[in-house]
């Protein structure tokens, strides 16, 4: 960004599309990853195997179920909170607090 101004950095931020938005769900990779993608971050995506590095469930392990890029934040299989009625919901987290310890191995797609 080019403005210092916290007020203008927070405005881009909330209205840049989606495109952009990608680009802000980035989490660090883990130190054997960095060596094999020549990389420090990588975009998050579904199916990535991640460890979270802050808050109080530092430590716990998952895969991505979703990435939400209007919100900015991403579900891990198995980090739920439970509501008052009993229920289960998805925790969101910050991409910043996780590292990417695994890559999805999927096949790349099949070209026309």
């Amino acid at each position: 960004m080019v403005t210092s101004k916290s007020r203008k950095q927070r405005k881009y931020q909330a209205t840049a599309p989606l495109h952009r938005k990608q680009d802000m769900v980035s989490a660090h990779l883990s130190k054997d990853l960095k060596k094999s993608v020549n990389k420090r971050s990588l975009r998050v995506k579904k199916g990535y195997v991640v460890k979270v590095q802050r808050g109080d469930l530092k430590g716990k392990e998952g895969k991505v179920t979703n990435v939400y890029l209007k919100l900015k934040k991403v579900t891990v299989e198995g980090l739920m909170s439970k509501k008052l009625d009993g229920k289960e919901k998805p925790i969101l987290i910050d991409p910043s607090n996780l590292l990417i310890t695994k890559l999805e191995t999927q096949a790349p797609r099949a070209s026309k």
